[in-house]
């Protein structure tokens, strides 16, 4: 069991305007529940006692909601002062951790379980003899609100690569992810993304996914919130689409 996580809540959520311009990317609604209030309840379920809750983008109003959380997982707030990217928010965050594997949690996407717990998934799926990073993966044709390239392959033994270039790849990474420390190592001090992190552990073979059995629903644009609120049945389907469905 994995008792420390990571959110990254620090986005500017651009995509989501104009939404974002007065609320963090964190505290959009899902069925009337802020995103992050699931992932806290998700991280609750699998027993993380402590939670570390990255901040730049609006972060008076997300600090305003967290103070209120009570129970676990325990919260620690670390605001930075500009945007740093996820992959350097990441280091500060694990610097005042102990050295031990961690949950990694964006705020862009949510899931729904299959037929086990995601999280307790991902951690009884984790070797420490083999592995820095082991991502959560969805089907690209399965990934809802996501219409890309797809971002992964994985090997018969479970090792995930990179796409490159023009290549069409299998998976999408969903937002989730379990990885040591060690994955940092000396790393540079101005900004960059978790991807250059996941490319140092794929470099030396110890990047590896985890394919979830579930629903998976990225919440990039407010069309996309309003989709998931549909197929999770927070509100019901707009009446031309279902006319269009009965045609």
């Amino acid at each position: 069991m994995i008792r420390r996580a990571i959110i990254l809540a620090a986005e500017l959520g651009a995509q989501q305007r104009p939404m974002t311009e007065t609320l963090p990317q964190a505290l959009l609604p899902v069925g009337g529940k802020p995103i992050i209030d699931h992932l806290l309840d998700r991280l609750a379920a699998h027993g993380v006692e402590r939670a570390v809750v990255s901040l730049h983008h609006q972060r008076a109003a997300l600090e305003a909601k967290l103070r209120g959380h009570q129970g676990l997982p325990r919260l620690e707030m670390l605001a930075e002062p500009e945007p740093i990217g996820d992959g350097l928010a990441a280091a500060h965050a694990l610097a005042i951790l102990p050295p031990e594997p961690v949950f990694l949690l964006g705020t862009g996407a949510l899931w729904l379980d299959g037929l086990l717990p995601t999280l307790d998934r991902l951690a009884a799926a984790w070797d420490d003899s083999s592995m820095d990073a082991l991502l959560l993966l969805q089907g690209t044709v399965t990934a809802r609100g996501y219409d890309g390239p797809g971002e992964y392959f994985l090997d018969p033994a479970g090792r995930a690569r990179r796409r490159i270039g023009g290549e069409i790849a299998s998976h999408v990474f969903a937002g989730v992810a379990l990885a040591h420390p060690r994955c940092w190592g000396a790393t540079p001090t101005d900004s960059y993304p978790l991807a250059r992190i996941f490319e140092r552990c794929e470099g030396a073979s110890r990047l590896f996914g985890l394919v979830h059995d579930g629903l998976w629903f990225r919440i990039a644009t407010p069309a996309a919130a309003s989709a998931t609120e549909v197929a999770l049945g927070y509100r019901p389907m707009p009446a031309a689409v279902a006319e269009s469905l009965t045609r």
